[in-house]
């Protein structure tokens, strides 16, 4: 019996395994199309846009940054807390992550953010080394006067040799 049923099982799973591909090749059949490319030249819409690359913006100070003022953002709080926005600028500089640091200063506020240490991306440049984003934050407005917790300013948390001009 067992021999019977399994043979019988067997032409089913041959007959679905046929059956699929004579489905297959009539639906390729139907598209008329014999590779990806040709498939993707007869039916893609010619009409929309290639997706490109959004333009870099470079601002006045680079990174998409321009100069502004503490006045100009008066809902960045004054409270010190980490958020997600010291988090990202404390990231970018720790890391020397030029792309991801552009990307928080495009958000132009964002130099006026502290951590809860008081901290801002002028202490975390100038404790890196980070002379390319200490010139930009500077250029757009950071107050590289600012005191931490501790009461430090960015010039005595510098990294070793790391000559802040300000």
């Amino acid at each position: 019996f067992r021999s019977s049923m399994s043979k019988s099982l067997l032409t089913i799973l041959f007959g679905c395994v046929a059956l699929f591909a004579v489905a297959t090749l009539a639906v390729e059949d139907d598209l008329g199309a014999d590779t990806e490319e040709e498939w993707a030249e007869e039916f893609l819409d010619e009409d929309v846009a290639p997706v490109e690359e959004p333009a870099p913006i470079n601002g006045v100070c680079g990174c998409g940054g321009d100069p502004i003022t503490k006045d100009d953002c008066s809902h960045v709080s004054e409270e010190f807390a980490d958020t997600p926005v010291t988090y990202a600028m404390w990231s970018a500089l720790h890391t020397n992550d030029m792309p991801s640091f552009c990307a928080v200063v495009r958000d132009q506020c964002s130099i006026f953010h502290r951590a809860a240490d008081g901290r801002t991306g002028a202490f975390w440049c100038a404790e890196y080394g980070r002379k390319e984003q200490c010139d930009i934050l500077k250029c757009m407005g950071a107050d590289f006067k600012a005191r931490d917790v501790t009461g430090k300013t960015p010039r005595q948390v510098k990294a070793k040799d790391f000559k802040l001009d300000l």
